[in-house]
């Protein structure tokens, strides 16, 4: 693949913003190691609950 086409494969990609406003689920990163450790313990506490009442 050439520049040109890397670039226009880019630039097709949705913007953040659009990806977490369709996510079902959104860690946020930016935070220290903790933090993401705590929402990913939350979210697969959520996850498990979940699952278990289909």
């Amino acid at each position: 693949m050439d520049e040109a086409d890397a670039r226009a494969r880019m630039a097709n990609q949705a913007s953040r913003e659009r990806r977490v406003a369709i996510a079902t689920h959104v860690l946020d990163n930016s935070g220290d190691v903790d933090a993401l450790e705590s929402q990913v313990d939350a979210l697969w506490a959520e996850l498990r609950v979940s699952a278990t009442q289909r």
